[in-house]
């Protein structure tokens, strides 16, 4: 158990390359999927934060699970968090722990 991910696919079932973003005019030769990963980031997020990032995720916490998910999460501490960003609209959040070598999703 735990994440995985899978390589980009052209429809062959090819894997495609995700092309050099740093060079001017390939965007556009970017798959929409490698568009999507290029844009995609993990920003971690702690319980003590008063950004706006730190309050996007305790409203989606509140919405879904009706609990501020960053409660438990403190610098230093057991559990953590990030958020997965898209560009710079809150994505989703994670709050994990690792305890005896296990890996716990809250």
């Amino acid at each position: 158990k735990g994440a995985f991910f899978l390589p980009l696919m052209d429809a062959s079932g090819a894997e495609e390359s995700e092309g050099d973003t740093n060079k001017p005019g390939l965007e556009s030769t970017m798959s929409p999927a490698a568009t999507l990963k290029a844009s995609l980031r993990w920003e971690p997020v702690v319980s003590e934060a008063t950004d706006a990032l730190a309050d996007q995720v305790r409203w989606l916490s509140q919405a879904e699970f009706r609990e501020d998910a960053l409660e438990i999460v403190e610098v230093g501490g057991l559990w953590e968090a990030v958020a997965l960003l898209d560009g710079d609209s809150l994505a989703g959040f994670i709050v994990f722990g690792v305890l005896d070598g296990k890996m716990s999703l809250r």
